[in-house]
């Protein structure tokens, strides 16, 4: 709490919740946010990124029991000093959200939801989604779609117009007092959405979109360790465009 009776002028009061609590079932058993990417943890990856960004005052990261002390262990080591809860979450997104809501600063103005297994999201990015949740309550990144897209009945396909299409990444930042309101309603009603967006669009408040990055990759298989990979080594100015990374 300390963290917000230090906040400066101009800086938004924002509590930051990573969530990593999942199984990581595609990743073929490795704990994908543990995994290392060019040397350091993608967790401690994501977590220094978020850290970066001025207005996020707090961090609260969501994560599962077995993880708790190895977890701790390199944020620790890393320095991540804006970590200030490592909790665990449920068995279920939705859960883990609802827990970490619990435990952000009653101070914090607004709540920027992050997957801890997008290790690319900048602090830029961070900055321009929490300034448009200032103004529009709620805001997510977006990037759009660059593949054909096709609908499938399993039968048949056809082709849909991917013009107004767009993948969304998060950070997704609300305010703090629609969030929890979205989250707990939407558990009540035992309803099945694939992000927090959704459970704020079922309240009826529109969501506002910001650019999102094409880096803000999310991991989910093996082979986008390599890519995560050849990322980093760009971003430290180790690999030029064109070279190759073994996976």
């Amino acid at each position: 709490m300390g963290f917000f009776r230090r906040k400066k002028k101009n800086v938004i009061a924002c509590s930051a919740l990573v969530v990593a609590a999942g199984q990581s079932s595609r990743m073929g058993g490795a704990d994908k946010v543990m995994l290392p990417i060019d040397g350091i943890p993608a967790i401690i990856r994501t977590l220094q990124n978020v850290s970066a960004c001025a207005h996020v005052q707090e961090i609260v990261v969501v994560t599962r029991s077995d993880l708790l002390v190895p977890m701790s262990e390199e944020i620790a080591h890393y320095g991540v000093g804006k970590v200030t809860k490592l909790i665990v979450g449920g068995a279920e997104r939705m859960e883990s959200v609802h827990l970490g809501l619990q435990e952000i600063s009653s101070a914090a103005e607004y709540v920027a939801i992050h997957d801890g297994a997008r290790p690319f999201a900048s602090p830029a990015l961070f900055e321009r989604t929490i300034e448009a949740a200032v103004q529009y309550k709620a805001a997510a990144p977006a990037v759009p779609l660059r593949d054909s897209v096709r609908q499938t009945d399993k039968r048949k396909n056809w082709v849909i117009g991917r013009e107004n299409l767009c993948a969304v990444q998060t950070p997704q930042v609300f305010d703090a007092d629609l969030v929890r309101a979205a989250i707990v309603k939407a558990r009540e009603e035992k309803l099945t959405l694939t992000d927090d967006c959704a459970a704020v669009e079922h309240l009826g408040m529109p969501v506002h979109l910001v650019e999102g990055e094409a880096q803000n990759i999310k991991l989910t298989h093996r082979e986008d360790i390599a890519m995560a990979a050849g990322l980093a080594m760009a971003q430290s100015g180790a690999l030029e465009l064109g070279d190759e990374v073994d996976a």
